[in-house]
Order: C-alpha cells, then sequence, then structure tokens
C-alpha cells in the first residue's frame, strides 16, 4: 500500500489527491499513512492553488498526529511543499514536541523555506534586471541600426 501511494504521487496526477487524503486520516496503517503524508508533499506543486492550500492545510494538521513518524513525515512533506504560510505551523510543532527530531526538522525545514523564498525574490530581482538589460540592449541596436542607414553606402565611397 506504502508504495502504491508513493507511485500515485510520482504520477504527478491531480485525481490521485482524495485518495491520498484518506491515507492520512487515524485508523490506516501508519506506513500507509506515512506514504500517503509524504505523497501529498510530492504532488502537492502538481495541483491547483485550492488543492494546495487543502494539502497545506492537512499537513499541518498531520504535524499533531499521534504518530512520531507520521509527525516526521508532514514536517518533510511541509519543506518540500515550501509554502511560506505552513511556517507558524511547524515553528508551534517545534516548540510544544517532546520528542527531539521534531523541533530539529521542523526549524530546518523553518530555515529551508525561508531561504527558499530569498532565492525566489533574488531569481525574481535577476530577471527584472534581465529583462531591463534586453530593453536597453534592444533601443541601442535600434539606435545603432538608424545611424548606419544614414552614413552613405560602401559602394558610394572613394577608395584612397
Amino acid at each position: 500500500t506504502a508504495a502504491a501511494l508513493t507511485g500515485l504521487a510520482a504520477t504527478r496526477d491531480p485525481r490521485a489527491l482524495p485518495l491520498l487524503l484518506d491515507h492520512t486520516k487515524w485508523g490506516v496503517h501508519q506506513n500507509a499513512r506515512r506514504a500517503a503524508t509524504v505523497s501529498l508533499g510530492a504532488l502537492a506543486p502538481y495541483l491547483d492553488e485550492a488543492g494546495r492550500t487543502r494539502v497545506r492545510e492537512r499537513l499541518e494538521e498531520l504535524l499533531e498526529d499521534r504518530w512520531l513518524r507520521v509527525q516526521l513525515s508532514a514536517v518533510a512533506a511541509l519543506e518540500t511543499l515550501g509554502d511560506p504560510r505552513s511556517i507558524g505551523a511547524l515553528r508551534s510543532a517545534g516548540e510544544r514536541a517532546l520528542e527531539g527530531r521534531i523541533t530539529r526538522t521542523a526549524r530546518v525545514a523553518i530555515r529551508r523555506i525561508g531561504e527558499a523564498q530569498e532565492r525566489s525574490a533574488e531569481v525574481r530581482g535577476l530577471k527584472e534586471e534581465l529583462e531591463r538589460l534586453q530593453q536597453a540592449n534592444q533601443k541601442l541596436t535600434d539606435r545603432m541600426t538608424t545611424l548606419e542607414a544614414r552614413l552613405p553606402s560602401p559602394s558610394g565611397r572613394r577608395r584612397g
């Protein structure tokens, strides 16, 4: 079951979302729940905004699960999701956790999500700068073409 759930996420098919969500519920075998939790994080980038929000909210709920491994999987899946809105839930889970692994992995996830946000802001800035440079280059190219058109043709020149 765990391998099948992992495979469903690998299909990148949004139709797998309800099945994965069902397999995160209490009463399903722990290994299947853990695999479904990780698979939610893997599938999320291929979902629409409503689907990603649904996944994020479910993963945040799973941070309070009774099983440690499901909690750890929820932290890992939220890190994979990379949504900065989950930082508060991760921080809260890390602060109230009795298990040090939850605290540590939550802190690492928060740091990585923050770093990813900084990188995406940096990339946006670089894209804007590239666009500005391309526009300036196009203006210079247009000016050069205009100036070359004003010059006399090479066949009209005398050789000296």
